[in-house]
């Protein structure tokens, strides 16, 4: 053939927007330009949602979900705060201009990733050289009911740094499916349409909006899902060449769904008569981040 589908796709979708202008002729001009961007995502703000879930094991009752919430080693409900990492993007697309257009489409394909960590300040000062207490941020249990964990010993209960489940569940030991939280680490493709407001007078600053949805490929708990995404973008480009503009903005990404299946423990807890063998969990937490994008845009 000598179209690509990538030619295909975004001509598509040049002809899908056209239609919806109702001043549209089409013996009028229509100019394409492909262009590249690159961006960087601060994802200053999240919506990462409570964690939550229980075993899947049938029978295996999850009573309550504890962590360690600061440097002392103390312990109670798990409630990690989450802070940002790397994250950046980029996209190739077409845009877009009309004759009988207020402004400019642009329509692209984006390919992005972004880490979100877990907040461990104040867990260790930053002369230490031993990490072990840095550590106690990601740990994270779901502590069992007594009716299907009695009796398990010390290997088999919370007991990270200390046998937690015998401190906090009235000096009976529970079993305790370990998982270690290190956070998010997201990949996703997504195909965009943003609106771009023309330049007025002799302003190089004009702003633009933008819309998109994708895949999205999430690591939490050391399980992979992929889900349905979208995001929401608004910002001003400055243009700093003919061909060339940067450009600033607040952009949102949320991921359709919250469940992370099938995660496993760390630490089998073996079956016996007075407790269940364990298998895996179904974690729930909702993964929505907000923030500062940044970038150049370079037609060609």
């Amino acid at each position: 053939m000598n179209i690509s589908y990538k030619d295909f796709l975004s001509k598509g979708l040049v002809v899908t927007l056209l239609t919806f202008i109702p001043t549209h002729s089409f013996s009028a001009p229509v100019t394409l330009s492909k262009y590249f961007s690159a961006h960087y995502h601060g994802e200053f703000f999240n919506s990462i949602g409570e964690f939550d879930g229980k075993e899947d094991a049938a029978g295996a009752k999850t009573e309550k979900i504890i962590g360690y919430y600061n440097k002392s080693g103390e312990v109670g409900v798990y409630r990690p705060e989450y802070k940002p990492g790397l994250a950046a993007s980029i996209a190739h697309g077409y845009s877009i201009e009309h004759s009988d257009v207020f402004g400019s489409f642009r329509v692209e394909g984006e390919m992005l990733y972004s880490q979100i960590n877990v907040k461990d300040d104040g867990y260790v000062e930053k002369d230490d050289k031993d990490n072990a207490k840095r550590e106690m941020t990601n740990q994270v249990e779901l502590i069992r009911d007594l009716a299907t964990s009695d009796g398990a010993d010390g290997n088999q209960t919370a007991n990270w740094v200390t046998n937690v489940s015998n401190d906090v569940n009235n000096r009976e030991y529970r079993a305790a499916f370990k998982m270690k939280n290190e956070g998010f680490n997201n990949v996703a493709a997504m195909a965009n349409v943003y609106y771009d407001w023309p330049l007025q007078g002799n302003s190089k600053v004009a702003p633009y909006f933008g819309i998109g949805g994708g895949i999205t490929r999430i690591e939490h708990l050391k399980v992979a899902e992929y889900a349905f995404a979208y995001q929401g973008k608004v910002g001003v480009n400055y243009t700093i060449a003919p061909n060339a503009k940067f450009f600033v903005g607040y952009r949102f990404f949320n991921r359709l769904g919250d469940k992370f299946n099938k995660v496993k423990p760390l630490y089998e807890i073996p079956a016996d008569p007075r407790r269940m063998e364990s298998t895996t969990a179904t974690i729930k937490n909702k993964f929505a981040v907000a923030g500062v994008e940044a970038g150049l845009i370079l037609h060609f």
